[in-house]
Protein backbone atom coordinates (compact mmCIF):
# COMPACT_ATOMS: atom_id res chain seq x y z
CA UNK A 1 0.00 0.00 0.00
CA UNK A 2 1.11 3.50 -0.77
CA UNK A 3 2.86 5.32 2.26
CA UNK A 4 0.72 8.35 2.67
CA UNK A 5 2.90 12.09 2.30
CA UNK A 6 0.49 14.05 4.76
CA UNK A 7 1.47 12.56 7.92
CA UNK A 8 2.19 15.79 9.39
CA UNK A 9 -1.29 17.25 9.02
CA UNK A 10 -3.15 16.94 12.55
CA UNK A 11 -6.30 18.39 14.06
CA UNK A 12 -8.39 20.38 12.10
CA UNK A 13 -6.42 20.12 9.18
CA UNK A 14 -6.84 16.38 9.38
CA UNK A 15 -10.26 16.28 9.07
CA UNK A 16 -10.32 18.91 5.42
CA UNK A 17 -7.70 16.13 4.37
CA UNK A 18 -9.88 13.30 5.25
CA UNK A 19 -13.33 14.41 3.32
CA UNK A 20 -11.89 16.62 0.60
CA UNK A 21 -8.43 15.66 -0.75
CA UNK A 22 -8.07 14.21 -3.98
CA UNK A 23 -6.67 10.53 -3.44
CA UNK A 24 -5.83 7.81 -5.23
CA UNK A 25 -6.44 4.10 -5.99
CA UNK A 26 -3.57 1.74 -5.81
CA UNK A 27 -4.70 -1.49 -6.09
CA UNK A 28 -3.87 -4.87 -8.19
CA UNK A 29 -4.92 -7.28 -9.88
CA UNK A 30 -5.03 -9.71 -6.54
CA UNK A 31 -5.62 -8.27 -3.11
CA UNK A 32 -2.29 -7.39 -1.10
CA UNK A 33 -1.46 -9.52 1.81
CA UNK A 34 -3.45 -9.05 4.69
CA UNK A 35 -6.41 -7.66 3.01
CA UNK A 36 -9.52 -9.20 4.16
CA UNK A 37 -11.37 -10.25 0.44
CA UNK A 38 -14.11 -12.00 2.30
CA UNK A 39 -15.51 -9.48 4.57
CA UNK A 40 -18.66 -10.60 6.68
CA UNK A 41 -20.82 -13.97 6.63
CA UNK A 42 -24.29 -12.79 7.28
CA UNK A 43 -26.35 -14.16 9.75
CA UNK A 44 -29.33 -16.07 9.64
CA UNK A 45 -31.80 -13.33 10.69
CA UNK A 46 -29.38 -10.46 8.76
CA UNK A 47 -31.52 -8.19 6.56
CA UNK A 48 -30.38 -8.07 2.67
CA UNK A 49 -31.11 -6.31 -0.07
CA UNK A 50 -29.11 -6.44 -3.05
CA UNK A 51 -29.12 -5.21 -6.92
CA UNK A 52 -29.70 -8.00 -9.48
CA UNK A 53 -27.40 -8.25 -12.03
CA UNK A 54 -25.13 -5.73 -11.45
CA UNK A 55 -22.04 -7.88 -13.49
CA UNK A 56 -19.16 -8.75 -11.43
CA UNK A 57 -16.33 -7.63 -13.66
CA UNK A 58 -12.44 -8.87 -12.36
CA UNK A 59 -9.81 -6.57 -12.29
CA UNK A 60 -8.60 -5.23 -15.58
CA UNK A 61 -6.26 -2.68 -16.02
CA UNK A 62 -7.30 -0.46 -12.86
CA UNK A 63 -9.86 -1.21 -10.54
CA UNK A 64 -11.39 2.78 -11.23
CA UNK A 65 -12.43 1.97 -14.63
CA UNK A 66 -13.48 -1.90 -13.72
CA UNK A 67 -15.82 -0.58 -11.19
CA UNK A 68 -17.04 1.89 -13.24
CA UNK A 69 -17.13 -0.61 -16.37
CA UNK A 70 -19.92 -2.53 -13.78
CA UNK A 71 -21.72 0.56 -13.50
CA UNK A 72 -22.03 0.95 -17.46
CA UNK A 73 -22.34 -3.09 -17.77
CA UNK A 74 -25.57 -3.40 -15.12
CA UNK A 75 -27.02 -0.15 -16.83
CA UNK A 76 -26.07 -1.63 -20.16
CA UNK A 77 -28.39 -4.53 -19.45
CA UNK A 78 -31.10 -2.87 -17.98
CA UNK A 79 -32.77 -0.42 -20.02
CA UNK A 80 -29.94 1.42 -21.93
CA UNK A 81 -28.40 -1.02 -24.51
CA UNK A 82 -25.41 0.20 -26.33
CA UNK A 83 -23.60 1.53 -23.59
CA UNK A 84 -21.06 -1.75 -23.41
CA UNK A 85 -20.70 -3.21 -26.92
CA UNK A 86 -21.99 -7.02 -27.24
CA UNK A 87 -22.95 -8.79 -23.79
CA UNK A 88 -22.35 -6.51 -21.18
CA UNK A 89 -23.25 -9.36 -18.78
CA UNK A 90 -20.27 -11.27 -18.32
CA UNK A 91 -16.51 -10.20 -18.91
CA UNK A 92 -16.22 -10.52 -22.94
CA UNK A 93 -12.98 -9.23 -25.00
CA UNK A 94 -15.63 -6.13 -25.79
CA UNK A 95 -16.50 -5.46 -22.12
CA UNK A 96 -12.87 -5.48 -21.20
CA UNK A 97 -11.82 -3.24 -24.23
CA UNK A 98 -14.47 -0.62 -23.44
CA UNK A 99 -12.86 -0.53 -19.53
CA UNK A 100 -9.41 -0.40 -21.14
CA UNK A 101 -8.46 -0.72 -24.21
CA UNK A 102 -5.32 -1.88 -26.45
CA UNK A 103 -4.10 1.91 -27.17
CA UNK A 104 -4.49 2.81 -23.85
CA UNK A 105 -2.71 0.18 -22.39
CA UNK A 106 0.22 0.22 -24.92
CA UNK A 107 0.33 4.79 -24.66
CA UNK A 108 -0.17 4.51 -20.95
CA UNK A 109 0.49 1.71 -18.84
CA UNK A 110 3.49 1.02 -20.74
CA UNK A 111 6.18 0.78 -18.91
CA UNK A 112 4.56 -0.87 -16.00
CA UNK A 113 5.35 1.03 -13.32
CA UNK A 114 4.78 0.23 -9.70
CA UNK A 115 5.19 2.46 -6.72
CA UNK A 116 7.83 4.42 -5.94
CA UNK A 117 9.10 4.71 -9.02
CA UNK A 118 7.02 6.27 -11.67
CA UNK A 119 8.17 5.83 -15.54
CA UNK A 120 7.20 8.32 -18.34
CA UNK A 121 4.50 7.24 -20.45
CA UNK A 122 2.72 9.02 -23.60
CA UNK A 123 0.56 11.11 -21.42
CA UNK A 124 3.65 13.57 -20.96
CA UNK A 125 4.70 16.13 -23.79
CA UNK A 126 4.68 16.68 -27.26
CA UNK A 127 0.95 16.20 -27.57
CA UNK A 128 -0.16 14.50 -30.12
CA UNK A 129 1.97 10.81 -30.03
CA UNK A 130 -1.08 8.72 -28.14
CA UNK A 131 -4.49 7.52 -29.06
CA UNK A 132 -7.89 9.70 -28.71
CA UNK A 133 -9.44 8.83 -25.99
CA UNK A 134 -11.77 5.33 -26.32
CA UNK A 135 -12.58 3.93 -23.00
CA UNK A 136 -13.10 4.72 -19.19
CA UNK A 137 -9.26 4.04 -18.48
CA UNK A 138 -8.59 7.06 -20.84
CA UNK A 139 -11.47 9.30 -19.47
CA UNK A 140 -10.28 8.34 -16.01
CA UNK A 141 -6.88 9.41 -16.73
CA UNK A 142 -5.82 6.18 -15.23
CA UNK A 143 -2.49 5.05 -15.23
CA UNK A 144 -0.81 8.15 -16.84
CA UNK A 145 2.38 9.44 -15.09
CA UNK A 146 1.43 13.25 -16.39
CA UNK A 147 -1.02 12.97 -13.23
CA UNK A 148 1.27 10.88 -10.78
CA UNK A 149 -0.55 7.79 -11.78
CA UNK A 150 1.12 4.20 -11.75
CA UNK A 151 -0.41 1.39 -13.95
CA UNK A 152 -4.04 0.82 -12.93
CA UNK A 153 -4.19 3.72 -10.49
CA UNK A 154 -6.56 6.78 -10.57
CA UNK A 155 -7.71 9.60 -8.90
CA UNK A 156 -10.85 10.20 -6.59
CA UNK A 157 -11.79 13.48 -8.98
CA UNK A 158 -11.74 11.43 -12.20
CA UNK A 159 -14.72 9.19 -11.42
CA UNK A 160 -17.55 11.68 -12.58
CA UNK A 161 -15.28 13.66 -15.57
CA UNK A 162 -15.11 9.89 -16.96
CA UNK A 163 -18.68 8.98 -16.21
CA UNK A 164 -20.16 12.11 -18.17
CA UNK A 165 -17.17 11.31 -21.00
CA UNK A 166 -18.02 7.83 -21.74
CA UNK A 167 -21.43 8.58 -21.90
CA UNK A 168 -21.20 11.23 -24.21
CA UNK A 169 -19.22 9.08 -26.46
CA UNK A 170 -22.45 6.70 -26.87
CA UNK A 171 -24.18 9.41 -28.33
CA UNK A 172 -27.44 7.90 -26.88
CA UNK A 173 -27.77 8.75 -22.83
CA UNK A 174 -26.97 11.29 -20.45
CA UNK A 175 -26.88 11.08 -16.48
CA UNK A 176 -25.45 12.44 -13.32
CA UNK A 177 -22.58 11.47 -11.38
CA UNK A 178 -22.16 13.08 -7.83
CA UNK A 179 -18.58 13.11 -5.39
CA UNK A 180 -19.45 12.84 -2.43
CA UNK A 181 -17.75 12.67 1.13
CA UNK A 182 -18.47 9.47 2.94
CA UNK A 183 -19.24 12.11 6.42
CA UNK A 184 -22.43 13.09 3.89
CA UNK A 185 -23.88 10.11 2.70
CA UNK A 186 -25.70 7.82 5.86
CA UNK A 187 -26.50 4.34 5.75
CA UNK A 188 -30.12 5.48 4.99
CA UNK A 189 -28.83 7.48 1.73
CA UNK A 190 -27.38 4.33 0.97
CA UNK A 191 -30.57 2.07 1.28
CA UNK A 192 -32.39 4.34 -0.62
CA UNK A 193 -29.69 4.03 -3.73
CA UNK A 194 -29.71 0.62 -3.33
CA UNK A 195 -33.26 0.10 -2.93
CA UNK A 196 -33.46 2.05 -5.88
CA UNK A 197 -32.05 -0.15 -8.03
CA UNK A 198 -28.88 1.92 -8.67
CA UNK A 199 -25.43 0.92 -7.96
CA UNK A 200 -22.61 3.09 -6.73
CA UNK A 201 -19.10 3.04 -6.38
CA UNK A 202 -16.66 3.41 -2.86
CA UNK A 203 -12.95 4.70 -3.17
CA UNK A 204 -11.58 2.72 0.31
CA UNK A 205 -9.18 2.19 2.51
CA UNK A 206 -8.62 -1.48 2.62
CA UNK A 207 -6.12 -1.86 4.95
CA UNK A 208 -6.83 0.31 7.46
CA UNK A 209 -3.87 2.74 7.14
CA UNK A 210 -5.87 6.02 6.60
CA UNK A 211 -4.62 6.16 3.02
CA UNK A 212 -7.26 5.03 0.23
CA UNK A 213 -6.27 2.33 -2.06
CA UNK A 214 -9.28 0.71 -3.95
CA UNK A 215 -11.95 1.54 -5.90
CA UNK A 216 -15.19 -1.27 -5.18
CA UNK A 217 -18.79 -1.44 -6.80
CA UNK A 218 -21.18 -1.48 -4.43
CA UNK A 219 -24.58 -3.52 -5.01
CA UNK A 220 -26.38 -4.16 -1.84
CA UNK A 221 -27.13 -3.65 2.10
CA UNK A 222 -27.27 -5.26 4.79
CA UNK A 223 -28.14 -5.03 8.90
CA UNK A 224 -27.66 -8.24 10.86
CA UNK A 225 -26.98 -7.99 14.71
CA UNK A 226 -27.65 -4.27 14.44
CA UNK A 227 -24.70 -3.42 12.43
CA UNK A 228 -25.18 -1.95 8.84
CA UNK A 229 -22.89 -3.31 6.13
CA UNK A 230 -22.47 -2.35 2.57
CA UNK A 231 -22.06 -5.18 0.03
CA UNK A 232 -19.76 -4.66 -2.94
CA UNK A 233 -18.00 -6.28 -5.70
CA UNK A 234 -14.08 -6.10 -5.11
CA UNK A 235 -13.07 -6.72 -8.56
CA UNK A 236 -10.97 -9.58 -7.11
CA UNK A 237 -13.49 -12.51 -7.48
CA UNK A 238 -17.16 -12.96 -8.83
CA UNK A 239 -18.68 -12.85 -5.26
CA UNK A 240 -20.62 -9.91 -3.58
CA UNK A 241 -18.58 -9.07 -0.26
CA UNK A 242 -19.90 -7.12 3.18
CA UNK A 243 -18.21 -4.90 4.82
CA UNK A 244 -19.23 -2.66 7.45
CA UNK A 245 -20.35 0.61 6.46
CA UNK A 246 -17.90 3.14 8.44
CA UNK A 247 -15.79 5.86 7.23
CA UNK A 248 -11.94 5.97 6.76
CA UNK A 249 -10.27 6.30 9.57
CA UNK A 250 -6.75 4.96 11.10
CA UNK A 251 -7.14 1.09 12.37
CA UNK A 252 -10.83 0.78 10.17
CA UNK A 253 -10.66 -1.53 7.34
CA UNK A 254 -12.77 -1.46 4.32
CA UNK A 255 -13.65 2.18 5.37
CA UNK A 256 -15.79 4.33 3.08
CA UNK A 257 -13.51 7.56 2.17
CA UNK A 258 -15.80 8.56 -1.22
CA UNK A 259 -19.30 7.65 -1.97
CA UNK A 260 -20.38 8.37 -5.88
CA UNK A 261 -23.99 7.79 -6.99
CA UNK A 262 -24.92 7.35 -10.60
CA UNK A 263 -28.22 8.12 -12.54
CA UNK A 264 -28.31 7.04 -16.25
CA UNK A 265 -31.23 8.62 -18.66
CA UNK A 266 -31.86 8.73 -22.39
CA UNK A 267 -31.38 11.54 -24.82
CA UNK A 268 -34.48 13.13 -25.39
CA UNK A 269 -34.29 14.83 -28.59
CA UNK A 270 -35.55 18.38 -29.09
CA UNK A 271 -38.58 18.74 -31.55
CA UNK A 272 -40.50 21.14 -33.49
CA UNK A 273 -43.32 22.92 -31.31
CA UNK A 274 -45.55 21.16 -33.40
CA UNK A 275 -44.20 18.04 -33.00
CA UNK A 276 -43.93 18.05 -29.56
CA UNK A 277 -47.06 15.25 -28.43
CA UNK A 278 -49.81 17.10 -25.84
CA UNK A 279 -52.16 15.50 -23.72
CA UNK A 280 -55.57 15.79 -23.67
CA UNK A 281 -58.60 15.55 -21.20
CA UNK A 282 -62.38 16.10 -21.35
CA UNK A 283 -64.77 17.35 -18.75
CA UNK A 284 -67.81 17.24 -17.52
CA UNK A 285 -67.16 13.06 -18.49
CA UNK A 286 -70.40 12.20 -17.89
CA UNK A 287 -71.13 14.61 -20.39
CA UNK A 288 -74.67 16.02 -21.64
CA UNK A 289 -74.87 18.98 -24.42
CA UNK A 290 -71.40 21.15 -23.93
CA UNK A 291 -67.69 19.26 -23.24
CA UNK A 292 -64.67 20.86 -22.48
CA UNK A 293 -61.69 19.84 -24.05
CA UNK A 294 -58.09 20.55 -22.24
CA UNK A 295 -54.79 20.36 -22.78
CA UNK A 296 -51.63 20.26 -21.05
CA UNK A 297 -49.79 22.87 -22.61
CA UNK A 298 -51.43 26.32 -24.55
CA UNK A 299 -51.64 25.55 -28.80
CA UNK A 300 -52.37 28.15 -31.15
CA UNK A 301 -54.03 25.59 -34.15
CA UNK A 302 -56.97 24.09 -34.74
CA UNK A 303 -57.95 20.73 -33.30
CA UNK A 304 -59.99 17.93 -35.72
CA UNK A 305 -62.49 16.31 -33.55
CA UNK A 306 -64.30 13.34 -34.49
CA UNK A 307 -67.10 11.21 -32.15
CA UNK A 308 -67.65 7.90 -33.02
CA UNK A 309 -69.46 4.91 -31.45
CA UNK A 310 -67.25 2.25 -29.93
CA UNK A 311 -67.40 0.16 -33.12
CA UNK A 312 -65.85 3.19 -35.18
CA UNK A 313 -68.85 4.58 -36.76
CA UNK A 314 -68.58 8.60 -37.14
CA UNK A 315 -71.39 10.36 -35.59
CA UNK A 316 -69.83 14.20 -35.45
CA UNK A 317 -67.18 15.84 -36.67
CA UNK A 318 -65.95 19.87 -36.14
CA UNK A 319 -62.59 21.36 -36.53
CA UNK A 320 -62.20 23.33 -33.09
CA UNK A 321 -60.50 26.86 -34.17
CA UNK A 322 -57.74 28.40 -32.24
CA UNK A 323 -59.38 31.39 -30.64
CA UNK A 324 -56.56 34.10 -29.28
CA UNK A 325 -59.35 35.50 -27.18
CA UNK A 326 -60.12 32.75 -24.97
CA UNK A 327 -57.92 29.96 -23.05
CA UNK A 328 -55.09 28.47 -25.43
CA UNK A 329 -55.58 25.08 -23.11
CA UNK A 330 -59.43 24.79 -23.91
CA UNK A 331 -61.65 23.80 -26.95
CA UNK A 332 -65.18 24.31 -25.95
CA UNK A 333 -67.35 21.66 -28.44
CA UNK A 334 -71.18 21.41 -28.35
CA UNK A 335 -72.30 17.73 -28.52
CA UNK A 336 -75.46 16.94 -31.39
CA UNK A 337 -78.71 17.54 -29.47
CA UNK A 338 -79.93 13.60 -30.84
CA UNK A 339 -76.77 11.92 -29.27
CA UNK A 340 -78.48 8.71 -26.85
CA UNK A 341 -76.63 8.37 -23.37
CA UNK A 342 -73.93 5.57 -23.79
CA UNK A 343 -70.20 5.49 -24.52
CA UNK A 344 -68.21 7.35 -26.99
CA UNK A 345 -64.40 7.70 -28.04
CA UNK A 346 -63.53 11.34 -29.45
CA UNK A 347 -60.36 11.28 -31.52
CA UNK A 348 -58.88 14.22 -31.78
CA UNK A 349 -56.08 15.19 -34.49
CA UNK A 350 -53.55 17.97 -34.78
CA UNK A 351 -51.16 18.28 -37.47
CA UNK A 352 -49.75 13.82 -37.79
CA UNK A 353 -50.78 13.70 -34.18
CA UNK A 354 -53.46 11.37 -32.56
CA UNK A 355 -55.48 11.29 -29.44
CA UNK A 356 -58.53 8.90 -28.62
CA UNK A 357 -60.34 9.45 -25.34
CA UNK A 358 -63.13 7.71 -23.91
CA UNK A 359 -66.84 10.04 -23.49
CA UNK A 360 -69.85 9.09 -21.20
CA UNK A 361 -73.14 10.78 -22.29
CA UNK A 362 -75.53 11.29 -19.58
CA UNK A 363 -79.11 9.49 -20.88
Amino acid sequence: MKTTLFLLLLGCTMMIFAQDADMQSSSGPLPPAGVDATGHESGSKALITVIPGVPAYQWYRGCGPTSLGMIFGYYDTHGFPGLIPGDASTQTAAVNTAIASTGHYSDYSLPLDYYPNLLSDLSEPPAGDEHSDDCIADFMLTSRSSVSNYWGWSWSSGICPAFNAYLNMTGQYTGSCNSLAASAFSFSDLQAEINANRPLMFLVDTDGDNSTDHFITVAGWQTDAGVDYYGCYHTWDANIHWYEYRGMQNGITWGVYRVYPFTVSTIVSELPEHEIPVNFSVAPNPAQDMIILRSDRPLDESLQIMLTDIRGSLLFEVQAEFNAQRSPYEWQVRLPASLPGGVYLLHLSRGEQRSILKLCTAP
